[in-house]
């Protein structure tokens, strides 16, 4: 008995590294991202801004910012205008990420 308490740690960890392992067909990524090896699983990357996401992850809405009177429109994976002169924190369409946090809470890392 003393031994299956030794052993236990072991053979969960052993499955945890297991499930973490994907092959790259088994990677779906969003737009503009593709599969990249990282270190012993798949993340999605972006080849515009070099971003990380993981794999089969559900696509997010796109963040709409007003900019000096203009509506643009930022990169797949931008949830806030924080980082755009002359624009407010909050995307213009703030209530689709509130939706999309709410059935996906697991990617809410702050909003």
């Amino acid at each position: 008995m003393k031994s299956l308490f030794l052993i236990a740690p072991l053979l969960v960890l052993l499955l945890a590294v297991a499930r973490a392992v994907e092959t790259e067909e088994d990677c779906k990524c969003w737009k503009d991202f593709v599969p990249e090896l990282h270190v012993d699983h798949y993340h999605c990357r972006g080849l515009i801004h070099k971003r990380l996401f993981d794999c089969n992850e559900p696509e997010p809405p796109l963040c709409k910012c007003t900019v000096d009177g203009k509506q643009i429109t930022l990169d797949l994976g931008e949830t806030h205008c924080a980082g755009m002169k002359n624009a407010g924190k909050n995307c213009d369409n703030d209530q689709e990420f509130e939706e999309f946090f709410k059935q996906n809470p697991h990617l809410k890392l702050h909003h």
